[in-house]
C-alpha cells in the first residue's frame, strides 16, 4: 500500500495594495509651512549661537559660565530643530504622528504663552517700564503667538476632515 501524504498548502499571492493618496487638508498644509518657517529660524539662530559660542571662546576661555550656556542653547536648538523639521514633513505628508506631536507640542506651548501673559498681566507696569515701550510689543508678540498654538492644537485635535486625512 502507498503511503499517501497530507496535502500540501497552496501558496497564496500577496498582493501590495499602497494606501491610497490621502488628501491633505489646506489648514494642515499651511501649518506644516508653519513649522518649516520655524525650522529655517531656527537654523539661523543656531548660527548665530554658534558663532557666539566660538567667540566667546576666544574673549573667556572654557571655564566661564557664558559659552557653556550658549554651547547647551546651541544643541538645544538643534534638537528642537530636528523635531520640528520631521513634525512638518509628516504633517505635509499626512503621518499621524506628526499630528500628535504637533498637538503636542502646541499645547506645550499654549501653557507656557498663558503663564507669561500672567506673569505680564502680574508685572505689566514693572516690564514698560523697564522696556521703555517694547514692553507692548512684547505683549503683543505673546498674544499672538498664544492664538497661533491654541489654533495649531484645536484644528489637528478637533477637525474631523484632518483626524480622517491622517489616519
Amino acid at each position: 500500500m502507498e503511503q499517501q501524504l497530507p496535502p500540501q498548502p497552496q501558496a497564496q499571492s500577496i498582493v501590495y495594495n499602497p494606501p491610497q493618496n490621502k488628501e491633505i487638508p489646506v489648514g494642515a498644509k499651511i501649518i506644516s509651512v508653519f513649522f518649516y518657517i520655524q525650522v529655517t529660524g531656527l537654523i539661523i539662530a543656531t548660527v548665530l549661537f554658534l558663532i557666539n559660542f566660538i567667540s566667546s571662546l576666544a574673549t573667556t576661555g572654557v571655564g566661564t559660565g557664558a559659552p557653556i550656556m550658549l554651547l547647551i542653547s546651541s544643541l538645544v536648538f538643534i534638537a528642537v530643530t530636528v523635531l520640528l523639521f520631521f513634525i512638518a514633513r509628516g504633517l505635509w505628508k499626512g503621518k499621524n504622528w506628526t499630528r500628535i506631536g504637533a498637538i503636542i507640542l502646541s499645547i506645550i506651548v499654549t501653557v507656557l504663552y498663558l503663564l507669561v501673559v500672567v506673569f505680564f498681566l502680574a508685572l505689566l507696569s514693572t516690564v514698560l517700564g523697564m522696556l521703555g515701550g517694547g514692553g507692548v510689543m512684547a505683549i503683543i508678540r505673546t498674544i499672538i503667538t498664544l492664538g497661533i498654538s491654541t489654533f495649531i492644537w484645536a484644528y489637528l485635535g478637533f477637525n474631523k476632515k484632518v483626524k480622517e486625512a491622517f489616519n
